[in-house]
């Protein structure tokens, strides 16, 4: 029996799948099942949520496409025969992610919140920083995948909270240290505590830093301005956060990532191209199908 046969078996039995699913079913190589499926044309594949800019220094040009080729087959596509049962899974699951971004959300603003009254007498008579959340949580595409954290090596449950702190420039740098600590016990509790198992992964900084972030000249600055260009208000002074949106604005930094976006876009068309008539799946084109930072997880 053929892959194509064997798959389109398990599908007539059990109905429409995510690319997670089907895999536990077939049990067998997730490049041969991920080719196999867009060569089939008895099936229909349906992706949900929205491809996004990620910067990643290993890739030339630091640009790529978020999630990335296999996340996107596992996690957000659902594959089938029948068109009505395929559009009401994949309605099923774009509701699930976004139950899951709200609920990360409103963790993460409830986590701020805290870290805010813990110092609340620090700030009577200065503004407060500024929250915004970026990442996954941003585009709506939260998911609850496990995956090592970076620091540790231990699985925690999908997405992170990324989360940028930003303090007006009057801020003494002792208050700058002490909303440092605070954000970090945050972020142990929230790790360690198997009920949640969530990872924040975040920075603390003035305006003065992003003005110089505002460059735009290396790698790390590009990053910089990527995520407040994505993130939204999460909790603080909205005045801060609407100033530092305006800098980001006024410097035309917007226009460049959404060039890096559209060239990454292209990008990732010839990267399927590619993979689609590859005879097996050698080192160099695993890159091209999941990142890097993923190989860890997918291996």
């Amino acid at each position: 029996m053929t892959a194509e046969e064997e798959i389109l078996g398990i599908l007539g039995r059990e109905g429409p799948l995510t690319g997670k699913e089907l895999l536990g079913f077939w049990g067998k190589d997730r490049f041969l099942l991920w080719q196999t499926c867009h060569a089939c044309a008895s099936l229909e594949i349906v992706s949900i949520g929205r491809r996004y800019l990620r910067l990643d220094e290993r890739v030339e040009g630091y640009s790529r496409l978020s999630p990335s080729i296999l996340r996107e087959f596992l996690t957000y596509t659902v594959i089938g025969t029948e068109p009505s049962a395929i559009r009401a899974k994949a309605e099923l699951l774009r509701e699930e992610i976004g139950k899951i971004g709200e609920w990360k959300t409103r963790l993460a603003a409830e986590t701020v919140s805290l870290v805010l009254s813990r110092l609340s007498r620090h700030w009577t008579d200065r503004p407060q920083p500024c929250f915004v959340m970026a990442g996954d949580i941003a585009y709506g595409m939260a998911h609850e995948e496990p995956r090592p954290e970076t620091s540790t090596g231990r699985m925690v449950k999908g997405s992170d909270l990324d989360i940028v702190a930003i303090l007006d420039d009057s801020v003494p740098d002792e208050l700058f240290a002490l909303l440092d600590e605070e954000i970090y016990k945050q972020k142990y509790q929230l790790l360690v505590n198997p009920a949640i198992n969530q990872e924040i992964d975040y920075i603390v900084k003035k305006v003065s830093k992003f003005r110089e972030q505002l460059r735009f000249d290396t790698f790390k600055r590009m990053i910089a301005c990527k995520i407040i260009k994505e993130g939204f208000f999460l909790g603080g002074d909205r005045g801060l956060f609407d100033e530092v949106k305006l800098l980001l604005k006024e410097s035309g930094i917007e226009e460049r990532v959404d060039a890096m976006e559209a060239g990454a876009a292209l990008d990732r068309d010839r990267a399927v191209q590619t993979l689609t008539r590859a005879d097996s799946m050698s080192s160099p084109l695993a890159g091209l199908f999941y990142s890097t930072q993923e190989s860890e997880e997918f291996d």
